[in-house]
């Protein structure tokens, strides 16, 4: 897949902005050898619910439109949504926590069921967590509506920059946009150098 080509033809949707201050990585020619593929394109979204990654959506919405309307290549966009199991642990801990103080009070049956409450929090974290998650990507997919194409929503589970890249890797992913407006941004640092796609964020 030839990124300057959708790049020229987002620049030409997009008017006089310049496109080339989107891109926030390329991988070299050996690493991307692998994934590139002139029948298909898959655009991964790292995506939270937030502004910036709603507008790293309507990027990649743009550009698998753009490619659309130019080649006959499938064009699938990925949105990938990264819980990460350091809030799930957090969660849990702030609940415990407020219970201990409440049974402290109490002061009564202190030691009984506290390994199944402990447990019993840790789920009920895990499920409003996953709730959250779910809600999040029912926003992507509202504002994916329009887009006739493929989409296909992840939930993972782990580090933001790990889970990003298997989704890359799994899905030979030749573009992945994410919400970030710099090469210093954290996430674009944590990323595997050895990507083997293009990363856009988005301009200022």
């Amino acid at each position: 897949m030839n990124l300057k080509l959708i790049l020229a033809r987002l620049q030409n949707a997009l008017g006089s902005q310049d496109v080339q201050n989107l891109i926030l990585r390329m991988p070299t020619a050996s690493q991307a050898q692998n994934n590139l593929s002139e029948r298909s394109l898959n655009l991964v979204v790292g995506y939270d619910g937030s502004p910036d990654s709603q507008a790293a959506l309507d990027l990649a919405l743009l550009i698998a439109h753009q490619t659309r309307l130019a080649t006959q290549n499938q064009v699938t966009i990925h949105v990938v949504y990264v819980l990460d199991e350091v809030q799930i642990e957090l969660l849990t801990k702030i609940y415990s926590s407020s219970k201990a103080v409440r049974q402290e009070q109490q002061k009564s049956h202190l030691s009984v069921g506290v390994r199944s409450g402990t447990q019993a929090l840790a789920t009920q974290s895990k499920t409003v967590l996953l709730a959250q998650a779910d809600e999040i990507l029912w926003q992507a997919r509202r504002l994916a509506e329009a887009w006739k194409g493929t989409f296909v929503a992840h939930l993972r589970f782990g580090s933001l920059a790990t889970e990003l890249k298997k989704i890359v890797e799994t899905e030979t992913g030749n573009i992945l946009l994410l919400g970030c407006r710099s090469h210093n941004s954290i996430v674009i640092r944590q990323l595997d150098t050895n990507l083997p796609c293009a990363v856009l964020g988005i301009s200022e």
